[in-house]
């Protein structure tokens, strides 16, 4: 064997042995990490309680905190309604000893796949979910590199959020949604405010009264209740989080899903349907012409007098009679434009 095949082959087993070690070294730091992280959420036990508070006031800072809490979305003609990724945030930071992220796994040819992981610590319960959303449109376009990148983001961090209430009880957390729902309707007598409200919010989003109306069923703000508040609500906040889109809203609402396109930043291109109910008005059809007014009778003339003598008068011509008016078009009869306007 020549002296430079064996240092080619020295090196190779000292590239592997190398390589062999850096990984075992890793694996032993990550092992002991996790060992420490164990042992800490074993010595420090979550209090029920504490996290019960802390949720609570972290959820219902205000309002506007307490309306992003919970979602609201149709699917197959159903109403799904949940916690939102806000809430998961909140969750587990009170909730304490957890491990938990999202990362995008495959960008296929029509759909983007994310998997979202948890892992609590004290109880060694952990959670994997794989969520996967559409990155065509209706027409079966493929979404823009932007848009994906958009769409990929928002389905890690719903697959985050579905695996933190993989290990945080539901009990709880729907105990946190139901205390957020009232905080955010707040006083009762002020919900025509949140009714003018929300609809503004809609709008900001390029969608108009009506649109926002027939999501709910309702001929006018009026008409708008609390649990319709809450739906509204809702919606906005699972269109925010990138669990629908305003599309997928309004064609739920409506079985055409609307001819007026609309462009939101972000997010698809949706189509109200308020468009419809803008139908061309029929022409009116051309008033007869009015018969002209007689002219009026011309001045008297005034007596003059030349060398005292009186002037006689002249007599005073008749006004022409004026011509008769044109009798009206009966109904159905078509009308000739052209001597209307001359």
């Amino acid at each position: 064997m020549s002296e430079e095949k064996q240092t080619l082959d020295a090196e190779v087993v000292e590239e592997k042995d190398s390589a062999f070690i850096e990984s075992s070294a890793l694996t032993a730091i990550t092992n002991a990490e996790l060992d420490r992280q164990i042992t800490t959420a074993k010595a420090y036990p979550r209090s029920l309680a504490e996290f019960r508070k802390e949720a609570e006031q972290m959820a219902t800072l205000d309002e506007e905190t307490a309306g992003r809490m919970f979602y609201r979305l149709t699917r197959g003609g159903k109403t799904i309604e949940g916690p939102s990724i806000r809430l998961a945030e909140v969750a587990v930071a009170a909730w304490g000893h957890t491990f938990w992220g999202s990362r995008p796994i495959a960008v296929e040819e029509k759909v983007v796949r994310c998997q979202g992981m948890a892992w609590d610590m004290q109880k060694n319960n952990r959670r994997l979910f794989e969520v996967s959303r559409r990155i065509t449109d209706k027409d079966g376009r493929r979404y823009s590199d932007d848009m994906i990148t958009i769409t990929q983001n928002a389905c890690s961090q719903i697959a985050a959020r579905n695996a933190v209430f993989g290990v945080i009880p539901r009990v709880y957390v729907d105990a946190l949604v139901a205390k957020c729902k009232k905080v955010y309707l707040g006083d009762v007598k002020a919900i025509g405010e949140k009714r003018k409200s929300c609809i503004a919010e809609f709008e900001k989003l390029g969608a108009k009264k009506e649109d926002v109306l027939r999501l709910v069923g309702r001929k006018g703000i009026d008409d708008i209740t609390i649990d319709d508040l809450i739906t509204l609500k809702g919606i906005l906040t699972a269109v925010q989080d990138g669990d629908t889109t305003l599309a997928e809203s309004f064609a739920a609402a409506s079985p055409d899903g609307g001819v007026t396109k609309v462009t939101v930043e972000g997010l698809e291109d949706f189509t109200p349907t308020s468009a419809q109910d803008d139908k061309p008005s029929q022409e009116a059809a051309p008033k007869p012409q009015e018969a002209p007014k007689p002219a009026p009778a011309p001045p008297k003339p005034q007596a003059s007098h030349r060398n005292g003598a009186k002037a006689k008068e002249k007599p005073v011509e008749a006004a022409p009679a004026p011509p008769p008016a044109p009798e009206p078009e009966p109904e159905g009869k078509e009308v000739d434009l052209d001597l209307l306007f001359q």
